[in-house]
């Protein structure tokens, strides 16, 4: 005897490729270490209408990559950004660089797979 709702609940049919399907049990760490996390960048001001996106995921070249690297992979997948952020290999005048809220001191700065890069740009105004 079943009790509750036990509509949409059924087990697959035999011999289908969903049969023998069994999510695995993992802790929280090590799910995270298996599930390809990727920095994430915000963008905000004229750098959205730019890019015409607000947020982009970017995969980094390599584990421990440097905000500059990641920057040069926005600049690749948005070449209307190329020069905008970055000049003479040194962030712009005035734009603001935060990784997890914390302001970044250059682009040698690491970044790991799940932190968020928010770039602003100088904003005039009063």
């Amino acid at each position: 005897m079943r009790f509750g709702n036990t509509r949409g609940q059924h087990s697959p049919k035999e011999g289908s490729p969903h049969s023998s399907f069994v999510f695995p049990k993992l802790k929280k760490e090590e799910w995270r270490k298996k599930v390809n996390f990727m920095p994430t960048i915000k963008l905000f001001a004229n750098l959205r209408k730019i890019a015409g996106t607000k947020e982009v995921s970017i995969t980094p070249p390599s584990r421990g990559t440097s905000l500059g690297e990641c920057v040069s992979a926005l600049v690749e997948a948005y070449p209307a950004l190329d020069g905008v952020i970055v000049e003479d290999r040194q962030i712009r005048p005035h734009f603001v660089i935060n990784i997890n809220g914390h302001a970044a001191a250059g682009l040698d700065v690491s970044v790991a797979e799940n932190d968020v890069i928010a770039i602003f740009p100088p904003i005039a105004g009063g």
